[in-house]
């Protein structure tokens, strides 16, 4: 992949904890960016062709990237948590939890070829939408580079403080943040 794919993430949705694999995490900013290229977000549903997703997935030389996209859809609709979020109603919430993804299916077109339909939660929408707060993300950094969730999540993370010259994180922030159960197998090589 050559060609520079850049998304503009609020800072809430970034800053929010998940248990998101990399493939979950690859698809959102997938959605993310046909939603803000092509300026969707009127529309209940999106189409997105397969092979797009699969090139931004980085599923090219897998045999089973359905079952994969499959596992990552349904991973979408499980909960974020936003903290310190400030809902487009006006009330400011300490904690709030919703999902990415309302709906997501795959089905193939008369030009044979297949397409996911997919309806973001409008809630998400309406943030996306909002100015302000936000961090650019190159999505063709995170296919080439990043090899595991944790680290698209720091990456993700830290880039979203970019202005700030000092940044404090605390063990325990940091352990939530990256979704580390103390008893996890993970957790050991943390």
């Amino acid at each position: 992949m050559t060609k520079k794919i850049t998304i503009h993430k609020k800072n809430e949705i970034v800053r929010g904890g998940d248990r998101y694999s990399i493939y979950a995490k690859r698809l959102m900013n997938t959605i993310y960016w046909a939603l803000q290229k092509h300026n969707l977000y009127q529309y209940h549903k999106i189409t997105i062709p397969f092979a797009h997703i699969r090139e931004m997935l980085n599923l090219e030389s897998e045999q089973n990237y359905v079952e994969i996209m499959k596992k990552a859809f349904l991973e979408l609709k499980e909960p974020i948590e936003l903290n310190n979020f400030k809902h487009p109603d006006g009330t400011l919430y300490h904690w709030y939890v919703c999902s990415f993804l309302n709906d997501a299916g795959f089905y193939k077109k008369d030009d044979g070829k297949w397409y996911a339909d997919v309806e973001v939660n409008r809630l998400i929408k309406q943030l996306m939408q909002q100015e302000g707060n936000f961090t650019k993300l190159d999505l063709t950094h995170y296919i080439n580079r990043l090899r595991t969730k944790y680290a698209m999540k720091l990456y993700e993370y830290l880039k979203s403080f970019g202005a700030f010259r000092y940044l404090d994180i605390t063990q325990e922030h940091l352990i939530k943040l990256l979704g580390f159960e103390p008893d996890h197998t993970t957790y050991k090589h943390y």
